[in-house]
């Protein structure tokens, strides 16, 4: 009989083996097997693994898990926003809307801000401006852009 860590652990092992042949099983698999202790973490992890592979089916796993699991998913959505905020800015933003919660949700517009700077995006402006973000979530990503870029 494993202890919750070992079992955890052999948990994660298994899954991130297989979610190389099958992402969306992988996933499925390790969430169903999790709590409200490890479950962020588990979203987050897959939803940021999964971004780089097909950022379409993890968004759309990912939206799944938003309306499953609410703010549980904050982290995850956070994670996957940023990975793909250099490639689809816009459906970035849109997915930090999302986020339930205020103070992750910040944070989410910050990391994404600091992505488009590394892309250096002139047009930052934009997108933020036609994003549904509210006027403190937008200011937020507008500095973090302007910071990191100078």
């Amino acid at each position: 009989d494993l202890d919750d860590t070992t079992r955890g652990t052999l948990e994660d092992q298994v899954a991130r083996g297989w979610f190389d042949s099958d992402q969306r099983q992988a996933a499925e698999w390790l969430i169903q097997r999790s709590d409200d202790t490890n479950r962020p973490e588990r979203l987050a992890d897959f939803a940021n693994r999964w971004a780089d592979w097909e950022a379409n089916a993890a968004g759309e796993w990912l939206g799944e898990m938003v309306e499953k699991y609410g703010s549980q998913s904050d982290k995850a959505v956070r994670r996957f926003a940023t990975a793909i905020a250099q490639k689809d800015p816009q459906t970035a933003l849109d997915w930090v809307h999302t986020i339930i919660d205020p103070n992750e949700r910040q944070k989410a517009a910050r990391q994404v801000g600091q992505q488009f700077a590394m892309r250096m995006m002139d047009d930052v402006d934009q997108f933020v401006a036609n994003s549904s973000l509210n006027e403190a979530e937008r200011a937020t990503v507008l500095q973090a852009s302007k910071q990191a870029r100078y």
